[in-house]
């Protein structure tokens, strides 16, 4: 999971930091390509010194040689399984003025309940290229048709994402923002033209001394052609 520490604005300057903590390689499989699991501790300061992140990643990376044995089988345990609750309330800015926000809404806020909400309006993926080159993405797989096992280019997952939080906000129009997640599991590959529908589970809710309230939320993508599960994203929201 990750916690957006700091806010980020227009104008700051932000520098990242990766340090690899472990490496592990993935059981063999038939017909299938071989791969290893990398876990990266990622650190994003601004230009204060300010630490915006600081997250774990894990990405599946293919290896160079297909036969080979590499010996790393690193636990993974030292990753954190759960979000601290003082972080996440930390990192709601006590200055926000969510009086105003509410104005600016025009109603107030809806009491939100245990429920689920299936989102009507479904996306079609589009400029799945576009956007993994406009986020410097270098995962080939994502704009050459035959660098993956799928004779198909592959939907940068972050895109996938940015649809989901697109309709958690069909759901909840009032949000303030995501302030954070506990998980994100890619579950299915997803292809440009592909149509994705989400449904949208409330798990939580917790109201803070500023007046916010978090609610924890999951949102469950399926790919429509198959109704397949692509993504299930377990997120924390800032609402008025």
């Amino acid at each position: 999971g990750l916690v957006l520490l700091q806010p980020v604005f227009v104008g700051d300057t932000l520098r990242t930091t990766t340090e690899v903590a472990g490496l592990k390689q993935n059981t063999a499989r038939p017909g299938k390509p071989a791969s290893g699991l990398v876990a990266l501790a990622v650190r994003v300061e601004n230009q204060r010194g300010e630490v915006v992140l600081d997250f774990w990643r894990c990405p599946m990376l293919p290896l160079r040689d297909q036969d080979v044995a590499t010996g790393h089988a690193d636990s993974f345990d030292f990753i954190e399984a759960e979000l601290d609750p003082a972080a996440l309330e930390a990192a709601v800015p006590a200055a926000w003025r969510l009086d105003s926000y509410r104005a600016r809404v025009g109603s107030p806020p809806a009491p939100v309940v245990p429920s689920s909400y299936e989102i009507e309006g479904r996306d079609t993926v589009t400029s799945a290229p576009e956007l993994a080159r406009a986020t410097l993405n270098l995962a080939a797989v994502h704009t050459d048709a035959g660098a993956g096992t799928f004779g198909r280019r592959l939907v940068y997952g972050g895109h996938t994402i940015s649809l989901a939080g697109a309709h958690v906000t069909r759901a909840f129009p009032d949000l303030v923002t995501i302030i954070g997640w506990r998980s994100c599991e890619h579950t299915g590959p997803v292809f440009e033209g592909d149509v994705l529908r989400t449904t949208v589970v409330v798990e939580g809710l917790r109201s803070l001394a500023t007046g916010a309230r978090l609610v924890d939320l999951r949102a469950l993508v399926h790919r429509m052609d198959e109704d397949v599960l692509v993504l299930d994203w377990h997120l924390v929201g800032v609402l008025p």
